[in-house]
């Protein structure tokens, strides 16, 4: 699961405007105005990649936490993150847990509560199911999501990776083309295996240089 999410993060952190384009659609307000990597003093809580965004002057912090399956075990662990970051920043701080795989899972949790007898605290968190998005990801609108593909279905055809291949390789920018494809890789294999993907991006790249594209 660490990959996968270090995956997602990263792919966040090549272009944060898909990012808030998932969030708020293509005709938002909202504009990106710094990426951090915020300190919480807890290292294996982490805040990394956050987006600092504005609209109608008002900031705040979009914090990202990516979840292959639904674990409500970790809920509280990125309610912690919010508020600290939103402690150490002075900001408001929206946590958005992005669902990666959709599976047989019946639902996708994004609120827990602590309660003791009449007094209870609840905490709710903002979710997007990556899978709903898949027509917008393949149009190209939200290109950076193209490595995740797979993981939209329970028993991926090995055809898809054609076709996410031949999406990858009509994006002209060379370096986020080919970080792109290294992400891909990582999430391609959790679906077909080592050898399959690696024989497959291979051969991918060897036609690409020799059309001088990589």
């Amino acid at each position: 699961m660490q990959d996968i999410d270090n995956a997602f993060k990263t792919a966040v952190a090549l272009n944060p405007d898909d990012a808030l384009d998932l969030l708020f659609g293509r005709g938002r307000q909202v504009k990106l105005q710094a990426m951090s990597d915020p300190q919480i003093n807890v290292p294996e809580l982490r805040a990394d990649k956050a987006l600092l965004v504005e609209d109608g002057g008002k900031m705040c912090y979009i914090l990202f936490e990516a979840m292959l399956q639904p674990d409500c075990s970790q809920l509280p662990t990125f309610a912690f993150k919010a508020l600290g970051m939103q402690y150490v920043q002075a900001k408001p701080v929206i946590v958005v847990i992005v669902y990666l795989e959709k599976g047989k899972y019946a639902t996708f949790p994004d609120s827990f509560e602590n309660r003791f007898g009449k007094f209870s605290n609840q905490f709710v968190l903002a979710k997007i199911l990556l899978w709903e998005h898949e027509a917008r990801i393949l149009n190209g609108e939200l290109k950076v999501f193209l490595p995740f593909l797979p993981l939209f279905h329970e028993h991926p055809d090995p055809g898809l990776m054609d076709v996410q291949l031949d999406l990858l390789g009509q994006i002209a920018d060379p370096k986020l083309r080919a970080d792109l494809m290294a992400l891909a890789i990582v999430v391609d294999i959790r679906a077909w295996g080592t050898e399959v993907v690696l024989t497959k991006f291979g051969s991918v790249k060897s036609s690409m240089k020799t059309r001088g594209d990589f």
